[in-house]
């Protein structure tokens, strides 16, 4: 469209050169400097998708598009309905953003990412995390003061750029009167299937590695210290909670995690998901209630979406009981949907991981130029994901069909399927435009 409307001033500019007798001769070459602009017009307006990028790295792109589109049974209707998404700017990059923030959902490959992104040394660019804030952050005043001092930064400094990631909910920056002027912040997540994720995050709790974590928070808190650069983020976060606790209770609180790490260590997944079933049969338990009391279970109890929901009365109010009713969360989990699509430049899957890096690429340019190549390097550096060395056993069938139940119960399963669909309209709406822009061909 953008072409016809350079041909059209084309034509209008050559039709007044006609009329306007006897010409100058200088007036002739500004006429045709003009000439040359209208032509120019497109790409100078509407810098767009990937115009400073390699044609071969946006071609491998267009491919892991259509990779994931064609294996979605949703994708000839993404691909009729992608270029109406692209003229209403459903994917238009975000080159004036000045802060990024990355929720991140854990056992989604953040550390990985988080880890990718600080090596490619963007200049200007400050990474901050804010995993031992959360709590903190649930108090409106604090969150308040918080934002208004990143907001600060980017006000002080016209070239700085703010990378913002952490184990939080999802943290608004256009409240009323909290920023003002408003900068331009962008939100962006990653999200996985609700059981991989479970099954991950299950032996990953019951590791020598979380052990080993704790028995180092341990020794931090004896001397009164809440922070070290050492610990993970999960740690950090703990050690965030215990600042008011006297030191006894809390070596107590951790001894008791170590003590149950010890006695749940060797427990299978499976395993564990026996004697769910046989306290749900002989007591019976609800999953919920069954989860709750058992110990080996901890690690079912974070829900996906809360990261997703954001810190008002209705998402504050979740708790593991809440998981008895599913009318309990509805309102939450409505709102985290809502979210995904209104407030967040992309919600990618750990299923597409590839995808979903190349689309944060190509919509944040000056966040992740760079983030494809980088994954790709690091992508066997087992240092930089926060994965346990041990290779765990995949679940039985029947484990896989409780956890299928439990994500339904909780929310997590229909939240999936729902950003996975919004994910993959994205794509075929970068795709489009690729297409549109650069001459790919299937």
């Amino acid at each position: 469209m953008c072409t016809i409307v350079g041909l059209c001033a084309h034509l209008l500019i050559k039709s007044v050169m006609q009329l306007w007798c006897p010409m100058h001769k200088w007036t002739w070459v500004i006429a045709h400097l003009l000439i040359v602009v209208s032509h120019l017009s497109y790409p100078i307006a509407a810098a767009s998708i990937g115009d400073d990028a390699p044609f071969e790295r946006i071609n491998s792109f267009a491919k892991l598009f259509e990779g994931v589109l064609d294996s979605s049974s949703d994708g000839r209707a993404n691909a009729e309905r992608a270029e109406i998404w692209a003229s209403g700017g459903m994917c238009s990059p975000q080159p004036s953003a000045r802060i990024v923030l990355y929720n991140r959902v854990p056992k989604t490959a953040s550390t990985f990412i988080k880890t990718c992104i600080r090596n490619l040394h963007i200049p200007h660019l400050t990474i901050y995390s804010l995993t031992a804030e959360h709590g903190q952050l649930k108090n409106a005043s604090y969150r308040k003061s918080r934002i208004q001092q990143l907001c600060q930064l980017v006000e002080t400094d016209a070239e700085s750029k703010y990378f913002i990631s952490g184990h939080i909910s999802h943290m608004n920056f256009s409240e009323p009167h909290t920023c003002v002027p408003q900068p331009n912040v962008q939100y962006v997540n990653i999200i996985r299937h609700p059981v991989e994720r479970l099954v991950s995050q299950y032996y990953y709790h019951h590791s020598a590695r979380h052990a080993t974590e704790l028995k180092k928070l341990e020794s931090l808190l004896k001397t009164n210290k809440f922070s070290h650069s050492d610990l993970s983020r999960s740690s950090r976060q703990l050690a965030a909670n215990f600042k008011d606790v006297p030191i006894d209770s809390r070596i107590s609180s951790i001894n008791k995690q170590l003590s149950a790490l010890d006695k749940n260590s060797t427990i299978t997944l499976d395993d564990c998901v026996k004697m769910l079933k046989q306290k749900m049969a002989t007591n019976g338990y609800s999953i919920a209630d069954a989860v709750m009391s058992e110990p080996c279970a901890q690690p079912f109890m974070g829900l996906q979406w809360t990261y997703f929901c954001g810190y008002s009365k209705e998402c504050t109010a979740i708790r593991p009981s809440s998981l008895r009713r599913r009318s309990e969360i509805g309102a939450a989990l409505r709102i985290a949907m809502r979210n995904i699509k209104s407030q967040y430049l992309l919600v990618g899957t750990s299923e597409y991981l590839n995808a979903s890096i190349a689309a944060i690429e190509l919509l944040l340019p000056q966040f992740a130029t760079g983030l494809s190549a980088m994954v790709d390097s690091l992508h066997h550096d087992k240092e930089a994901s926060n994965t346990s060395p041990v290779r765990h056993r995949e679940p039985g069938a029947e484990a896989m069909r409780f956890l299928t139940e439990l994500t339904q119960l909780n929310g997590d399963f229909d939240f999936y399927f729902s950003a996975k669909m919004q994910f993959q309209r994205k794509l075929a709406c970068l795709l489009h435009t690729i297409k549109h822009r650069h001459n790919v061909q299937r």
